[in-house]
Parts: structure tokens; sequence; C-alpha cells
């Protein structure tokens, strides 16, 4: 079962959409990013979530939830930020940045990488009946903690055929699919999570992120692939 615990670890949430001309930049660094930090054998956790604010504009992102914009507000209200805005990037659930400033980014990333995280996580995924089941084991949550769940899928592409991206063919970055959020004291040795159709579990994966309810902080992160 893979570990997350003391060690540092990145995590770059992107708050994108593919209506947005200003977002496929964005992808593009958080590709790079990931790309550098897994030939550098670094942890580092990235999550994109479409918005769908933009969906009435042109373009109907495919992937976007109002369940994202949502967790979008959540980071504003808890930052103290005035506004959301696309691309936002979140680092670690503690630094706001614009998604395509790589130099900001990597910055607040090693920052991230440089400190401690109080709760290590230990996690298993496997496919069963076409769902994914986890169990997650945290140890040093502290009480109140939330646990957020995300399923990913990377290697996505889409040709966007309106909008201010009309004409473009877009490599996205991991891409959430499915998100529970829970309480860090409810049961969590058997999770579900049903993934939408025509997701390919060959690139699929999950994310576990455990954070302060009031502040937003990342407290602990685990990843893994998720078995046949």
């Amino acid at each position: 079962m893979p570990v997350s615990g003391a060690e540092g670890a990145g995590v770059l949430e992107l708050f994108s959409s593919e209506g947005c001309s200003s977002c496929p930049p964005a992808e593009i660094v958080a590709n790079a990013l990931e790309r550098d930090a897994l030939a550098r054998h670094e942890n580092l956790n990235v999550l994109v979530f479409p918005v769908d604010y933009w969906d009435s504009l042109g373009w109907k992102d495919p992937f976007a939830s109002p369940d994202f914009t949502a967790r979008q507000a959540d980071y504003a209200r808890a930052l103290g930020l005035r506004q959301v805005f696309t691309p936002q990037a979140i680092v670690n659930g503690a630094v706001s940045l614009v998604g395509a400033q790589e130099h900001a980014l990597r910055q607040a990333l090693e920052r991230a990488r440089g400190q401690a995280l109080p709760t290590q996580v230990t996690l298993s995924a496997r496919w069963r009946d076409g769902r994914c089941h986890l169990a997650v084991l945290l140890s040093g949550a502290p009480a109140g903690a939330e646990v957020a769940i995300a399923l990913t899928e990377r290697g996505l592409v889409s040709a966007v055929a309106a909008g201010e991206n009309a004409g473009r063919t877009l490599v996205h970055a991991p891409i959430v699919r499915a998100f529970q959020v829970v309480s860090a004291g409810a049961r969590l040795d058997d999770l579900v999570l049903t993934p939408p159709a025509g997701l390919v579990h060959e690139r699929s994966g999950i994310t576990v992120l455990v954070q302060d309810v009031v502040t937003r902080r990342v407290l602990g992160v685990g990843s893994t692939h998720i078995s046949e």
C-alpha cells in the first residue's frame, strides 16, 4: 500500500476550463511540472478541476462540474480572495497563483516540499464491478479534518469546436473525473467511487488529500494507481 507521510509533498490544484483561452498554457505548465518531478523523484500531485462557469460562454467543457466550482469558491473564502479566476492554481491548499506562471509555481512547490506534513496517508485501490474501491488509513490526522478523494485520468485530449479555444486541440494535465469528500473520522476502509462512462482504467489513478476544514491547508497526501 503506498504511503505518504512526514516527507514534504507538492499538491497543485488547477482550476481551468476548455472555454478559457488563458487555460491551455496553464495545463502545459502543469504537465511540464509533473514530468520534471517524476524525473527528479519528487512527490508532486497534479489535479485539474474544470469549472462550469465558462460553459455558457460559447463552449461547454465536457469535464466541468459545479462541485469543482464550489471547491474553488471554498478556497477563495479560506484564503481571503475577492474573486475566483481561471486558470487558478492552488499549492498545498495554501497559496493562490495564476496557473501559467511557471517560475512562481516552481518556487511555491519547492517551499511546500520543504515542509513536513503532519498526517500520514496509506491507501490501496482496485477496480471491482466497474467501480473503484479504496481503503485509506490515516495517522496523525487532527480531529475535524476532511479527506478529499480524487479519481483522475491523464492523457485526455479535446478538439474544441467553439468559444475562445475554437479550432484548438487541447492536451490535458490529469483531470479529476470523480470526486468525494468525507470526514477524517468516517469509515475509510471501503470507499467507493463510480467513474464516468468512457474512463480508461490504465490512465487513471487515485489521489487522497487530508485538509484542514477551515484553512484548507493540505495536512497529508497519498496517491496510487488502481489495480485491476
